[in-house]
């Protein structure tokens, strides 16, 4: 083979043009890998080193019979394929090349190991049977390899719809509460070759095609020369795949009797006792509670049920919650410590550290190396939503120049900026959910003329009462929710994403109540310097105006206060924590370093121009004037 080694980090980019004469079936294949040995890099499979199940024993789970009710829709054809006007055309996708990844003479080997293991079927060569990619990355660099279908073809046929999908990210995670006095405790487990083993319905199978390969040389008589190995099972690669597996999860999870799931913004809620709350993240099946023998007989009866639907555990990756265990537990890439704080695997933060420097050393990197390098800090970064307003560059090199992932792309002096800056607030990139709530209430409004900034102290013994009426409007991860339903009284399960601007928005009657019963204090009523600005900046203006001020309070240092706003554009800026306008993420930058310097939590909520208590103060004309 051919081989074209370049690049920065070390690492190049290769490319192979493998000839598998053992085979004689040449496709003139190509692939663009890594050349390091790292996880999660493009390699060659080897037939060695492939990670597959035993003999006969994948596809053992069939997701028909466990799923019910409105699941079971997710498996039609209805819903997994497009219509077939809406599809590509034949000519369309077999212009997409097929890359065979596999180290040269062993594709036929390769095929008869998956044959054993019941991972494929041999279907006839036919334009209806849809032919895809086949690669490895390396699962543990040097020693075992991860086979990835490429399905950039029937990926193309594939219903959108089908492929959405909620994942307990860092930001779901760090909204949970832990009572003062208790400690955190995690036990979890890890299904062994879960896509292995997650059978694809009968009229997929088609559509889950490797690169072609005569028949002779597998033995195989057939009437054409040539035939397509096909999967029997649900492969990593398909787009639906991570949304239909995280459904399975959830469907075992709830056969089990568990409930509670952490898995999508606003969902989150106060940590207690008993089998504590369910985090299913596709194959790891995690419980987080403050009972270690609670979260362990949750964990118990999820591996039980597991086994009666055909998907074993792998043994050495489960870890059990142990009431004096003071060491932290691993999971979703985080570190849990018992104290109740999140944070990265020290492993991924000097990974990062070091791929960062290494790239300000070099003075840029290869696309795909600075793609890969920003969505590592972007994981670290949703501890701390706000700190994603810091990628405002690189995340517009990530969106350029998609069709060249090789080619190398140089620093800009704001790039630098931005990744020096990433290096320096590493060390507050974390989540302590043991932050009490702080009794001030606060809201702001801003007008043409002024911004105003007001506050409210509720009792102690009232506060939980009015923050789960305020819940209502909770913004969480750049969307927020309210009851705008045709019935003013529907319950909280009602509650849906305000899509539509234009719809009427309303509260509930408890939350105008509670609103409107307080007696707010002004705390800044001033004018603005410069009247031109949009008044959506102007809105981001008073909300940083309002952080200030809490910055000055006792009560809300290394504590969660909640901030009432009614600009949409504002809580989604900073729900999301950045926005794609230049001057808004200036400002949400600098509301990140206000909280996060004093370690304050902010929790935004909607709130009517009616109610806002803050709009009145915006119009005053004071004649001291308070800078920008």
């Amino acid at each position: 083979f051919k081989v074209d080694v370049r690049g920065p980090l070390g690492a190049g980019v290769a490319r192979l043009a493998t000839l598998d004469r053992a085979g004689d079936e040449e496709l003139n294949p190509t692939l663009d890998y890594f050349s390091r040995a790292d996880r999660g890099s493009y390699c060659l499979l080897d037939v060695e080193l492939a990670a597959f199940p035993g003999p006969g024993e994948a596809v053992t789970a069939d997701p028909s019979q466990i799923f019910s009710g409105e699941d079971r829709y997710r498996l039609s054809e209805e819903f997994l394929l497009k219509p077939t006007n809406e599809r590509p055309s034949l000519s369309s996708l077999s212009a997409r090349r097929v890359h065979r990844g596999v180290k040269a003479g062993q594709y036929p080997a390769l095929l008869r190991r998956m044959s054993a293991a019941n991972m494929i079927t041999f279907l006839p060569l036919h334009p209806h049977v849809i032919e895809n990619s086949v690669f490895g990355v390396w699962k543990e660099p040097g020693v075992s390899q991860r086979l990835i279908w490429g399905g950039d073809r029937s990926n193309l046929l594939f219903n959108p719809a089908a492929s959405s999908v909620d994942l307990p990210s860092p930001d779901v995670l760090c909204s949970l509460k832990l009572p003062a006095g208790h400690r955190l405790h995690l036990a979890g487990c890890d299904i062994s070759q879960y896509y292995n083993r997650l059978a694809a319905p009968s009229f997929l199978i088609p559509f889950l095609g490797l690169p072609r390969i005569r028949g002779a040389s597998l033995g195989i008589k057939a009437e054409h020369e040539f035939v397509v190995p096909c999967l029997r099972c649900i492969p990593m690669g398909a787009s639906f795949a991570v949304s239909l597996a995280q459904r399975v999860t959830l469907a075992i999870m709830r056969r089990a009797g568990l409930g509670k799931f952490l898995i999508m913004p606003g969902a989150a809620h106060g940590l207690r006792g008993g089998m504590g709350s369910q985090m299913p993240y596709i194959d790891d099946c995690n419980s987080i509670g403050t009972n270690a023998s609670g979260v362990n007989s949750a964990t118990s009866r999820m591996i039980e049920e597991l086994g009666r639907a055909g998907l074993p555990i792998a043994p050495r990756k489960t870890q059990w919650a142990g009431n004096s265990n003071d060491r932290p537990s691993a999971a979703l890439g985080l570190w849990w410590w018992p104290e109740g704080v999140l944070t990265p695997r020290p492993a991924m933060v000097r990974r990062l550290r070091r791929d960062t420097e290494r790239v300000l050393r070099q003075g840029g990197a290869r696309l795909d190396c600075m793609r890969s390098l920003t969505g590592a800090w972007v994981w670290c970064c949703l501890l701390r939503r706000g700190s994603l307003s810091i990628l405002d560059s690189l995340f517009e090199t990530s969106k350029r120049d998609l069709h060249k992932p090789g080619s190398f792309h140089f620093l800009s002096n704001t790039q630098r900026s931005e990744l020096n800056t990433l290096l320096d607030v590493m060390p507050l990139l974390y989540a302590d959910l043991r932050a009490p709530e702080c009794p001030r209430v606060y809201a702001s409004d801003a007008s043409p003329r002024g911004g105003g900034v007001v506050y409210t102290d509720v009792p102690t013994l009232n506060l939980p009462r009015a923050l789960r009426t305020l819940g209502e409007t909770k913004v969480q991860a750049g969307w927020y929710t309210t009851l705008f339903l045709a019935d003013i009284n529907s319950p909280l399960s009602e509650v849906g994403r305000l899509r539509d601007t234009s719809t009427s928005a309303r509260v509930s009657e408890p939350f105008s109540s509670l609103v409107t019963g307080w007696e707010f204090k002004i705390a800044i009523s001033t004018a603005w310097r410069v009247r031109s600005q949009q008044i959506n900046v102007l809105e981001m203006e008073a909300v940083k105006l309002a952080v200030r001020h809490m910055g000055r309070a006792r009560t809300s240092q290394e504590s969660r206060v909640h901030l009432l706003v009614d600009n949409t554009v504002v809580l989604g800026a900073l729900g999301k924590g950045r926005s794609a306008s230049r001057a808004l993420n200036h400002l949400c930058r600098q509301v990140f370093a206000a909280t996060a310097s004093r370690g304050t939590i902010l929790e935004l909520h909607w709130i009517p121009s009616a109610l806002n208590p803050a709009d009145a103060p915006s119009r005053a004309h004071p004649r001291v004037r308070h800078a920008l």
